[in-house]
């Protein structure tokens, strides 16, 4: 090229850094620096060197995410506690128990303790699916001196990377904001023991880390299933997000049905062969593996479904809780035992059948148990239905994506996926789900009792609902012959 025309590029390239430079020297006027990630290990260095009492900090631990215990910015802010014994403390914020067996949490309380910093590991899942934490850009946040306040900024990916950039202010209403947040964590957050082994821990679901996981996973696992036979990734790829969120009917929203029926048929010392058929993930299995060691009881557990997805996320909860299942993709209509099982669990799978297949399942269901075999499981019930098909409306699916959008802000930095593609993939969601409901209680039970069921339990249940409060049945059937 000829040099006027590299100059002209070279001024033009200019021309948009000297807006860049504006832009920051707009914000720093205004009591608000911004730094991209490559100077963090410079920031801390010299806010560390000049720190004149100490501070609090937060750091997100996700059970995905990777950092450096021992990076520069980190090490700088230890070596000032050293050297000036500092009053700083570092809150570790986990979404899920779970995630007190990360190697780098255990590293970095280490390194921190050592050096004289306190620290402290919490527990704040329940603190940002109820709203309870002031609203924030993000969670991981420092308040130093009482008079700077950082915070860490996540871009369009989500978590599990470095932050796109580190914001610094002296703004009295940033400096609030993150005295509230502190003080929310200090007087709300449940402390953990990172030794302990709970039995709420043992069933608690480690979604945090595994929706991001399927999120990448399900494009290449699904292959279809009841809910969309030709592609099930649009489902299964948002679907442990929305859990997150509370937004979608999983075995959690009937915790004490399973725990208590699944827990007296373990007790009972003769159902410990048993079948889930059809799982969206490893909720089901969670609650029948919790039931049978509570009580003692030895299980075999089968896991069937037609997409791998599901098969894939089980395979990687069993190995989490140090036990082995069997997964089986086939089609419930095809797949063939090698003998009766004692007990079939599964949640609201009858709704993915219009009512004119249901007979015809309700028939294999019975084959595939011994006999004295039991049933437990939910079916939703809307009572005055006008068709067989329950779908969203267009309001509903805004509203959906508007909810999905509000929470995916505040789990901000603990997930995989931006709070925009996360509304986009909710509302994506919301249009395409359909279910197949049940007029009333009275239409469940004579569809078990029509296969040679027994009903043991039939109870109606309020539950949050997708779009709406919904009612549920929840069901136990014995096979009777």
């Amino acid at each position: 090229m000829s040099p006027s025309k590299d100059q002209g590029l070279f001024v033009v390239v200019r021309s948009e850094l000297d807006r860049y430079w504006s832009e920051v020297s707009g914000q720093a006027e205004r009591n608000v620096l911004r730094f991209p990630p490559s100077h963090a290990d410079r920031l801390g260095q010299t806010l560390f060197a000049n720190l004149r009492v100490g501070g609090l900090s937060t750091l997100l631990v996700s059970g995905n995410s990777a950092w450096d215990p021992s990076s520069q910015y980190y090490e700088s802010c230890r070596e000032a506690v050293r050297q000036r014994a500092l009053n700083v403390e570092r809150m570790f914020l986990l979404p899920h128990r779970h995630c007190r067996h990360d190697p780098s949490l255990r590293r970095h309380l280490e390194l921190d303790q050592a050096a004289g910093i306190r620290t402290s590991t919490l527990y704040v899942g329940d603190l940002i699916s109820s709203f309870a934490l002031p609203l924030t850009e993000s969670l991981e946040i420092g308040l130093w001196d009482d008079a700077v306040a950082c915070v860490a900024l996540y871009g369009a990916s989500g978590a599990m990377a470095a932050p796109v950039e580190w914001r610094v202010s002296q703004r009295p209403e940033d400096i609030e904001r993150h005295r509230d947040v502190f003080s929310a964590l200090t007087t709300r957050a449940d402390a953990i023991d990172l030794e302990a082994t709970s039995d709420s821990l043992q069933l608690e679901e480690p979604m945090v880390t595994t929706a991001p996981v399927v999120q990448t996973l399900a494009p290449i696992l699904c292959q279809g299933d009841h809910v969309s036979p030709e592609d099930c990734s649009w489902y299964h790829g948002i679907w442990q997000y929305l859990r997150i969120f509370n937004m979608v009917s999983t075995p959690t929203w009937h915790s004490d049905f399973y725990t208590s029926e699944l827990g007296s048929l373990a007790s009972a010392k003769e159902s410990g062969r048993v079948l889930i058929s059809g799982t969206a993930d490893y909720s089901m299995l969670a609650y029948v593996l919790w039931a049978y060691r509570q009580k003692g009881s030895a299980v075999d557990v089968t896991v069937l479904d037609l997409c791998e997805t599901p098969l894939f996320l089980c395979k990687w909860y069993a190995k989490l809780v140090g036990t082995r299942v069997a997964t089986v993709s086939a089609d419930i209509f095809k797949y063939i035992p090698e003998s009766p099982f004692d007990l079939i669990a599964t949640d609201a799978f009858l709704t993915r059948f219009n009512p004119t297949a249901r007979p015809a399942l309700m028939d294999r269901w019975r084959q595939l148990l011994r006999v004295g075999g039991h049933v437990v499981t939910t079916v939703r019930i809307e009572e005055g239905l006008a068709g067989d098909i329950v779908n969203s409306t267009p309001q509903q699916v805004t509203a959906f994506r508007k909810k999905a959008l509000q929470e995916a802000r505040r789990w901000r930095g603990f997930l995989g996926l931006s709070p925009e593609e996360t509304a986009s993939q909710a509302a994506r969601y919301a249009e395409r789900m359909v279910s197949y409901s049940f007029r009333s209680a009275d239409e469940v039970s004579r569809l078990f009792s029509d296969a040679g069921f027994e009903i043991v339990r039939l109870v109606k249940n309020e539950v949050p609902g997708e779009m709406a409060s919904t009612t549920y049945c929840d069901i136990v059937a014995t096979r009777r012959h």
